[in-house]
């Protein structure tokens, strides 16, 4: 993983009384690892610097207000999040009249995300930022000490100058949130709802600290976020709907024997990989598809069963809840294709896998972009669709028509098919 690293030069003279955003201007950079994210093209003087002066008072501001969504809240899976989320979750938030980079932090609940982009302004700006970054992972422990030593810089400085700020009060209030189990439970799944500090409605806070009851606060963490704000209108309420769903019952025997040759610094989606081929290497030839009724058998369920099985219409997330026996009631979503369904139930397999060396026991599968999903989603695919099947079968074939021998030679979709198609190159 990378590092974060978040500096500032010496403060700029302001008068004794001057405001927040004078006494704390300064040359500001930002890197994740020897990328500087704040290089930039003075557009005045077209010369390109490595860092840029303004006021880090506004973002020590944002980093406080957005705290417990930075941490808790998930990545949709959409190109163009809404907007509320998006000022919690991107740099240029911070505000305060000042040119902030494209930066976009993201947790996926194992590191933070860190992506940078170049864009074109409609309004001539000071600053042209000149550094593009692909999705960095810095690590969550690092992210929160490399951000609250900034924030202590900022506390000192404007404690030292007397200015007027909300920062002091907004750090030694996180502390205390922090420092307290209750409320750092409370802001977490505010935040997970989607929500500002204070923003939620109590009722649906304390639904879905009853389905972190039900499930386990991890597994709770991965559905919670599909029933919250700008996610689906019944709020939590649905998710205690599907949960007393009649479902189809599964004793899974298999979570022992899978083993991962990674490293836990590894991708998420690595890992799938890794995991689903030591799997796929006991149960068939990599050139053979995995029949439906083999996925059923390894999560213990009834292939009749699954096969008679249709979900309501309209379900967000596909769920497994566990008893203290080691038994599951599996509520899965999709509807229809019969690949969708095979796909499905691949990411319950993945998600066991997941989940054997921690304390979730519940599953969860969802469209958000955590590492628990991702690592899902890569062993479904490598489960179902080999990279080495995939090139074995289409060999002598070519573009589309290459795809569609795939596809229907395992039983999954075009998508899948591309996706371990890239793997092989």
């Amino acid at each position: 993983m990378d590092e974060l690293e978040i500096k500032i030069g010496s403060w700029e003279q302001a008068d004794s009384v001057a405001a927040s955003d004078a006494v704390c201007r300064t040359a500001f950079s930002l890197f994740v690892g020897t990328r500087n994210l704040t290089k930039n093209e003075n557009l005045w003087t077209r010369a390109v610097e490595s860092n840029v002066v303004l006021s880090v008072h506004p973002l020590a501001e944002w980093f406080l207000q957005s705290w417990w969504r930075l941490l808790w809240e998930p990545e949709p899976d959409t190109e163009a999040p809404e907007a509320e989320w998006r000022m919690a979750h991107e740099l240029a938030s911070a505000g305060g009249g000042f040119v902030w980079p494209h930066v976009r932090f993201v947790s996926d609940r194992e590191s933070m995300r860190v992506t940078a982009r170049l864009t074109r302004d409609p309004d001539p700006q000071s600053v042209r930022y000149i550094e593009y970054l692909d999705d960095s992972r810095v690590g969550l422990d690092a992210f929160q000490a490399e951000v609250m030593r900034f924030v202590e810089t900022i506390v000192a400085r404007v404690e030292e100058t007397g200015c007027e700020s909300s920062v002091p009060d907004l750090w030694r209030q996180l502390q205390d949130e922090i420092a307290d189990p209750e409320a750092a439970t409370w802001r977490r799944l505010e935040a997970e709802l989607g929500f500002d500090p204070d923003e939620a409605p109590e009722s649906e806070v304390e639904a879905a600290g009853l389905v972190a009851e039900r499930l386990g606060a991890q597994t709770a963490s991965e559905l919670i976020p599909a029933f919250g704000q700008g996610q689906h209108s019944a709020g939590v309420k649905r998710c205690h709907e599907l949960m007393a769903e009649t479902g189809i019952a599964g004793r899974p025997d298999f979570v022992s024997d899978v083993s991962n040759a990674l490293p836990s610094l590894a991708p998420p989606w690595k890992q799938g990989i890794v995991s689903a081929s030591h799997l796929r290497s006991r149960l068939a030839d990599p050139d053979a598809k995995l029949e439906t009724a083999a996925l059923c058998n390894l999560l213990g369920i009834s292939a009749k069963g699954f096969e008679a099985f249709r979900p309501p219409p309209g379900v967000p997330v596909g769920m497994a809840i566990a008893d203290e026996s080691s038994a599951y009631i599996f509520h899965p979503r999709k509807r229809g294709r019969e690949d969708s369904r095979r796909y499905e139930l691949a990411r319950f397999v993945g998600d066991l896998s997941f989940v054997a060396d921690t304390e979730a026991s519940s599953l969860a599968s969802t469209d958000f972009r955590t590492a628990r999903q991702a690592f899902q989603r890569a062993f479904a695919a490598e489960l179902l669709c080999p990279a080495e099947g995939v090139r074995n079968v289409t060999a002598g074939y070519d573009g589309e028509e290459a795809e569609e021998v795939a596809a229907e030679h395992f039983g999954v979709s075009g998508y899948v098919v591309r996706h371990q198609r890239m793997n092989t190159r």
